[in-house]
């Protein structure tokens, strides 16, 4: 510490709650406190402060400045020698207290200002900020469950409470000196259901806080699933579900999606959020709701004409909406969020619609091929941008024939080292994937394989013989060099060839090199005929009788000799 003309500088002081050290500099007009690392400046006037308490902590010592209104300002690091200096520094009633330590698991709960404080003994165990408060449920009886607000400039290495679950008993009355349930009391008052409904209240989370711009009943969510209530605010929106309640703040959205569905009779809204909704421990930072494409909805603005006109110029809103439930949804998130919605592009796919069917593992989805980037919904919800994207691959399309492969794979590897895969993508849908693709200039790497591979197995068919086929007697005829191939009047592989639909302008000839005939003549010589096989037994048996012709005549001739 360091003391000159009534100011008085303590080093590596942090803020409350932060890793962050700083400087703290303390005078007659306040406190101030600047951040070493960010420059983030905290000023405390002494006009605001109502009292001060001084706290031995674990390792140091804390000031706490009890501000007007209920809020308060911590600053930890301090000395035990800094007490006397703080007390003179300010003139504000100024107390020593001491916290509790005994160990206890349980205390009393108690909503001080705007703090939720734990006591045991009337002595403080700890104490957390109601705005810290993002969300609070009842899981299980007797159980309430308190998610928090993350600090999006923290340190991605620094530890930090997101959940907290807390038993609340029922009521007791005492019986001959042991506490038992009070049977009574307990169906008069479900105090988990209390607490849980008082901290919405507290932390501005429930339908406490004024009435809304526009609600929304039923709205059906795939992601995470469940039917929920949504008011929207000039600010905020409140989600409303049977088991969680959500808070969102507009800024925390970064994209909006309105997407169909290829079934025509459902549209996806999704909406990005730059901190994900937490439900235990998964984290969702999209939020995917789905509507029937029929369904018609009739619904007030609760704002004036002039209201409307002032706050949102744009024409997105009036005093009353109505039509389809999609288009009216999306056009309120649109002017109460100031975000663009994004809506599919020029890409059609073989039936005409916006999306392909495929499954990322063992889900089964659809991906959105958009002007600017690859979306896929529902489960998991992935969002890949183009210029994130490093290549794509067409996975299973050379191997085998259109016979046996009528679904290949999508492989998007992106610059981040992340690689996704769409796995079950219809075959027809192969070449408006190309062909989108290459318009966008998106790398493929395969693509030299890809440009001939179709026609290849349209014409070829399978490599090879099935067992059964060679057990019948079938084969096939060999290639003839710069003409078309073509099947055996006997096989039946005409039927899966129908089924493929090659893309227009591809030729259905295909010829060999050279090299290839000439392997496959080494490797696969021609079969005699029956007829060169038994003109060849002839000549064999007429050339052995002659020879014992010869071998009598030469016996005898010698023996004449003699």
């Amino acid at each position: 510490m360091t003391s000159t003309e009534g100011i008085h500088t303590f080093g590596n002081i942090r803020l409350s709650g932060k890793e962050d050290l700083g400087a703290l500099k303390l005078h007659a007009d306040g406190f101030a406190w600047k951040s070493k690392n960010t420059g983030k400046v905290v000023s405390v006037q002494a006009d605001q402060i109502e009292s001060i308490e001084w706290t031995r902590l674990s390792r140091d010592h804390q000031v706490k400045l009890l501000l007007k209104g209920g809020s308060n300002v911590k600053f930890d690091g301090f000395r035990e020698t800094d007490a006397e200096v703080i007390e003179k520094g300010v003139s504000k009633p100024f107390h020593k207290t001491q916290m509790f330590t005994k160990g206890w698991n349980w205390g009393d709960f108690l909503f001080e200002g705007s703090m939720l404080t734990c006591r045991g003994d009337k002595r403080l165990v700890f104490e957390i900020p109601v705005s810290d408060i993002s969300n609070s449920s009842v899981p299980a009886k007797n159980e309430v469950a308190i998610e928090f607000h993350q600090d999006d400039t923290r340190n991605p290495q620094d530890e930090t409470l997101t959940e907290m679950r807390l038993y609340v008993p029922p009521a007791v009355k005492e019986t001959d000196g042991e506490a038992v349930p009070d049977v009574e009391d307990e169906e008069e008052m479900d105090y988990a259901q209390s607490f849980h409904e008082l901290l919405l209240a507290k932390a501005d989370i429930g339908s406490f806080a004024g009435e809304s711009i526009v609600s929304f009943t039923e709205m059906p969510m795939v992601t995470p699933r469940g039917r929920y209530e949504v008011d929207m605010y000039a600010t905020f929106m409140k989600f409303h579900g049977k088991s969680h309640d959500y808070k969102i703040m507009y800024k925390n959205i970064n994209k909006l999606f309105l997407l169909p569905k290829p079934d025509q009779r459902h549209v996806a809204f999704i909406i990005g959020l730059d901190t994900p909704v937490r439900q235990g421990q998964t984290l969702y930072p999209f939020l995917v709701l789905q509507f029937p494409k029929e369904r018609e909805v009739e619904i007030d603005v609760q704002l004036t004409e002039d209201e409307i006109k002032q706050r949102y110029p744009d024409g997105g809103l009036q005093p009353k909406l109505e039509g389809p439930l999609y288009h009216v949804v999306s056009n309120v998130f649109k002017a109460l969020t100031g975000v663009k919605v994004i809506i599919p592009g020029n890409f059609k796919n073989a039936s005409g619609t916006h999306a392909v069917r495929c499954s990322v593992k063992a889900s089964d989805g659809h991906l959105y091929p958009l002007n600017k980037s690859f979306f896929f919904i529902n489960k998991p919800v992935i969002y890949i941008r183009f210029e994130d994207v490093l290549s794509v691959e067409f996975a299973r399309v050379s191997e085998g024939s259109s016979n046996t492969n009528r679904s290949f794979d999508l492989i998007v590897s992106c610059k981040s080292d992340v690689e996704h895969q769409f796995t079950s993508i219809d075959k027809n849908e192969y070449q408006p994937l190309f062909d989108f693709l290459q318009s966008k200039k998106i790398k493929i790497i395969n693509i030299a394989q890809n440009t001939t591979v179709m026609d290849v197995d349209k014409l070829l068919g399978s490599e090879s013989e099935s067992e059964d086929e060679k057990s019948r007697g079938k084969r096939k005829r060999e290639p003839v060099k710069g003409q078309p191939v073509q099947l055996d009047d006997d096989e039946d592989d005409s039927e899966n060839d129908e089924d493929y639909k090659g893309s227009e302008g591809e030729s259905s000839d295909v010829s060999l090199d050279e090299e290839d005939e000439d392997e496959d003549d080494e490797e696969k010589p021609a079969k005699k005929s029956k007829k060169e096989d038994k003109g060849e037994k002839k000549k064999k048996a007429k050339k052995d009788k002659k020879d014992k012709k010869d071998k009598k005549e030469k016996k005898k001739k010698s023996k004449s000799d003699d």
